[in-house]
């Protein structure tokens, strides 16, 4: 069955050549464009849609606007608003799950419906829709983090621009001028040079990273025991990268240290809306020897894969690099390196709330694959000694 898509143009923020381009997707799409906000609801009355794209028209303080209203109506779209400059205000995220600026060009546009489209087949994840109804904490992306993001869609990302907008941010740039010594050995590379070496992918993952650690209560990740999660997840995707850099598959180091860096970020999200649950979950994992997947799965009903890959679809991760989230967990077998190189990192450093003393019973567990990748136990001792100090 076809997704169903409604644009609702009431105010003619969509040019012919924009419009014809969505009409072009009706192979693929169950299509309405509509004129009007009271048509949208009168259709939306009598069959839901899947994904709903709408202008925010100056979302005010209080979230009002065409946006809200279509919500109340239509509460299990994937909604994108789409903003003139000046529109965009963080209450808009209370009603759209993205916002994009406008104008913006048909394949923008599509590309994000698609992933519109996939963000909503993930809500049919085990307790994943359950857990977003009740949670009281989801980190989106500011004003300065959407134009960084916006930035980085195109094609050719403009370092000097970016550089302009992460230099307002000093905890974004302050990561990016040490990645880029850490990467390249560019110590003493200005920030345009540091995102030029970095290169859009890991620019993008610091940014998502960063924001989400400034959004999510200390308070409560401390509760959790999880406080010192932000230096796990650079030294995770630092471990990762250097296993995939030294694999066959070198040319994979940047997804690789992409994924090390986002694949907690569930974690933490599920930590900081349910600290007692989340707490109990971390000690049980421990005491029965059991995968926190597995752990999360069955006494929360989601686990932190589903929440992690539905946020970065959130932030507009790419569905390649979100995939990573899901495979973290399995095991590191197959072609695809990034995904295992990740594996044997999550080995390496352990789970949340996991003593890196334990190394040595998790490489006897693992010894053919980190074979597979050329690692013997020195080498793998040594990754385990990988500090990153925030």
């Amino acid at each position: 069955m076809k997704a169903r898509v409604m644009v609702v143009d009431d105010h003619r923020y969509l040019d012919e050549k924009v419009r014809n381009g969505l009409m072009s997707q009706v192979e693929n799409w169950d299509l309405e464009i509509v004129g009007s906000e009271r048509e949208a609801l009168n259709l939306l009355s009598l069959r839901p849609c899947d994904v709903l794209i709408a202008g925010m028209n100056g979302i005010d303080a209080s979230g009002a606007g065409t946006m809200a209203r279509l919500s109340v109506e239509s509460p299990s779209s994937i909604r994108i608003a789409l903003a003139v400059p000046g529109d965009v205000k963080p209450s808009g995220f209370n009603h759209a799950h993205r916002i994009l600026p406008n104008p913006i060009t048909g394949d923008r546009l599509s590309a994000a419906i698609n992933g519109a489209i996939t963000l909503k087949s993930r809500l049919t994840r085990g307790g994943l829709a359950n857990f977003l109804a009740n949670a009281d904490i989801l980190p989106v992306p500011n004003e300065t983090d959407l134009d960084i993001l916006e930035e980085l869609a195109e094609a050719a990302p403009n370092a000097t621009r970016l550089a302009d907008l992460i230099q307002t941010v000093p905890d974004y740039a302050r990561q990016f001028a040490r990645l880029a010594a850490l990467h390249d050995g560019a110590y003493d590379a200005d920030l345009v040079s540091a995102i030029e070496i970095l290169g859009p992918d890991v620019v993008r993952a610091v940014v998502v990273f960063e924001s989400v650690h400034r959004q999510l209560p200390l308070d409560r990740l401390r509760r959790t025991g999880l406080a010192n999660m932000k230096s796990h997840g650079y030294e995770m995707a630092h471990v990762a990268r250097r296993i995939a850099g030294g694999s066959t598959g070198g040319g994979f180091a940047t997804m690789a240290f992409v994924g090390g860096l986002l694949h907690d970020l569930g974690s933490l999200t599920l930590a900081a809306n349910r600290v007692s649950d989340y707490r109990r979950v971390l000690k049980s994992a421990l005491r029965e020897d059991r995968p926190l997947l597995e752990a999360e799965r069955k006494q929360l009903g989601v686990t932190h894969s589903d929440v992690g890959t539905y946020l970065m679809g959130l932030w507009g991760i790419p569905d390649a690099q979100a995939a990573l989230l899901d495979d973290h967990g399995t095991t590191a077998e197959g072609d695809d390196r990034p995904a295992a190189a990740m594996r044997l990192a999550n080995l390496i450093l352990g789970d949340p709330g996991e003593p890196r003393g334990a190394i040595e019973m998790r490489y006897g567990r693992a010894v053919k694959e980190f074979d597979a990748f050329a690692l013997d136990a020195k080498q793998v001792r040594e990754l385990a000694g990988i500090r990153f100090c925030d």
